[in-house]
């Protein structure tokens, strides 16, 4: 109970590859076409939905048999050892059975886009009499297994409808503008992937301890600039800021540098 609860989201991040190897390699995944390729190496990552303080709590590297239902287990589980999970904010990219029953096993309340398809675009005409309503749904795969939750309806002002599904209980205790500014805080996880980037060294390598290494290194780098950053404004933080920062860059260039004389990686 001493762990803070909070608001997390999770999602998934391609790094380019063009190495020759990148069809046959397990270890690279297909996607669509970024920075001039179509093959990645994948991470996901569980980050707290924050905007003043976006801590990522784990990573981990995502193969070609890699499931969007074993992505979620394990970083719903690793995130634990650190903090309570109020409510897990997901993109619709994991909208499938299995994902919604194991966060239903592992008691998690999430909140995902809802699809746009002709079954759920049907319960948008029956049931949106008004500007927001809530009614019990359900998904299937092609084996049969059922996944059940309540699908959020909600009409805009300038007319447009938006929908999430959710296993929340008493949806109604809160208006409809309360959901679409919770999951808004779903984006700041896309804004600490562009600053990661800016950690993230350089490597021909497809070895996947070797890739996730650097992005985990990246990961790190990002924390302690968001924690930092954090004190500053807080104003509890002494040390001069310039100083600081001077002797981070040298650290990381010097440890990046002996790290490569060790391992022969460029």
């Amino acid at each position: 109970m001493s762990k803070p609860k909070v608001i997390v989201a999770m999602d998934l991040t391609d790094k380019p590859t063009y190495s020759k190897k990148k069809k046959e390699n397990e270890n690279i995944v297909g996607g669509k076409p970024k920075a001039s390729t179509f093959y990645f190496f994948r991470f996901a990552t569980i980050q707290i939905a924050d905007k003043k303080n976006p801590i990522t709590l784990y990573a981990m590297h995502c193969n070609k048999e890699t499931s969007n239902e074993q992505i979620v287990e394990k970083l719903v589980l690793q995130a634990r050892k650190l903090v309570r999970i109020k409510c897990l904010l997901i993109d619709r990219g994991f909208y499938d059975t299995k994902v919604f029953n194991k966060l239903e096993q592992l008691g998690v309340k999430y909140l995902m886009p809802c699809r746009s398809d002709e079954r759920t675009n049907k319960m948008f005409d029956e049931h949106l009499k008004s500007d927001y309503e809530v009614e019990p749904y359900f998904c299937s795969n092609v084996k049969k297994e059922y996944a059940d939750f309540n699908l959020i309806m909600i009409r805009l002002e300038d007319g447009k409808e938006i929908g999430y599904v959710t296993n929340m209980h008493f949806i109604k205790l809160h208006r409809a503008k309360y959901y679409i500014e919770l999951y808004k805080r779903r984006w700041n996880i896309e804004t600490g992937y562009r600053l990661q980037n800016m950690f993230l060294a350089k490597t021909c390598s497809i070895h996947p301890s070797v890739r996730l290494f650097y992005f985990c290194y990246a990961v790190a780098l990002h924390n302690l600039w968001v924690m930092i950053k954090s004190k500053i404004q807080s104003n509890i933080f002494n040390v001069p800021v310039f100083m600081f920062v001077f002797v981070l860059l040298i650290t990381v260039i010097a440890e990046f540098l002996d790290m490569g004389l060790l391992t022969g990686i460029t």
